[in-house]
């Protein structure tokens, strides 16, 4: 097997120093990286190896684009956080009842955990009196404030930006020259995720229902037309790529067609149903020809098939 851990294992791993990590940022995050003993596959990813620990070898890998993604989207959580306890704060300040300082603190820690920035935020619920309409009303006021427990939080959740692990029941070549090198291991990873990506593009686009199947034959036939249909797909996407008719991806294709060619038409004083050819629009007629259905439209055809 091939597979990858999740980040929050990777500081749990033997013979990984996860404060060497410490010092990447995205300025020198490629520098770095190689200097910490890294070694690079390609623009997008670096990898170096960890070892085998109880048969199991793993691979560490650095993505520097992932890094920037990471830090971005915590630093887009914790201002999130930041304008909920200013939303909240002007809710208190507001209040029409006194506030038990437990539930409220409660309330805000739980919102705050559901965003998943309970770890990077902090603050302090300060005493407030409201005067309403000639009677007090107990609040609160809600203070952010830093700590050195969130910062170091958010310092060792830096620490494992960009990294992902590899962990394989496969020896290395230096033990088999038929096995994988890391390099392979990289390849075979990436190439899985193609697969996993290209089913989860054949469901959006066939929109199967989940069905069981126990049979070879049944089997067969279900992968059968995944794998028909995601040839469509891509043959499609090909096709669009090399002709230039203003249609980029299969999706648009498949709405304009569905806008509809054949139209139902019921004749009121009669009663009587049947199906008629309507005006192909022009981006229409485009895509029929590049993929040499112009016969669907021709008349000859359609009335074979019963459309007028």
């Amino acid at each position: 097997y091939i597979t990858a851990l999740d980040k929050n294992q990777i500081p749990n791993m033997q013979n990984v120093n996860i404060e060497r990590f410490e010092s990447v940022n995205e300025e020198n995050m490629t520098e770095q990286i190689l200097k910490i003993g890294f070694k690079k596959y390609d623009d997008a990813t670096y990898y170096e190896t960890v070892g085998t620990v109880d048969g199991r070898r793993y691979v560490l890998v650095f993505n520097p684009v992932m890094l920037k993604d990471q830090r971005k989207s915590r630093k887009e959580l914790i201002q999130r956080a930041k304008d909920y306890l200013n939303k909240e704060n002007g809710a208190l300040s507001r209040a029409k009842k006194s506030r038990n300082r437990d539930k409220t603190g409660d309330r805000i820690d739980k919102q705050l955990k559901a965003m998943k920035a309970k770890n990077f935020v902090d603050y302090d619920l300060e005493p407030r009196v409201i005067k309403e309409e000639g009677k007090e009303i107990n609040s609160f006021r809600i203070v952010p404030k830093e700590t050195g427990d969130k910062r170091e939080a958010i310092k060792k959740a830096e620490r494992t930006d960009g990294l992902w692990t590899i962990v394989t029941n496969t020896p290395s070549k230096r033990d088999d020259k038929n096995r994988f090198a890391e390099e392979d291991l990289i390849r075979v990873y990436r190439d899985k995720n193609q697969i996993e990506q290209a089913f989860k593009d054949v469901k959006s686009f066939i929109k199967i229902q989940p069905f069981n199947v126990w049979t070879p034959k049944h089997v067969r036939a279900h992968y059968t037309i995944c794998i028909l249909s995601y040839l469509l797909d891509i043959t499609i996407a090909n096709r669009l790529k090399e002709a230039d008719i203003g249609v980029r991806s299969p999706q648009k294709v498949y709405d304009i067609l569905k806008d509809g060619i054949i139209g139902n038409i019921a004749v009121a004083s009669t009663g009587d149903e049947f199906l008629k050819l309507m005006s192909p629009q022009s981006q229409q007629k485009e895509i029929l020809e590049l993929f040499q259905g112009e016969n669907v439209v021709r008349k000859g055809y359609l009335k074979s098939i019963g459309i007028k």
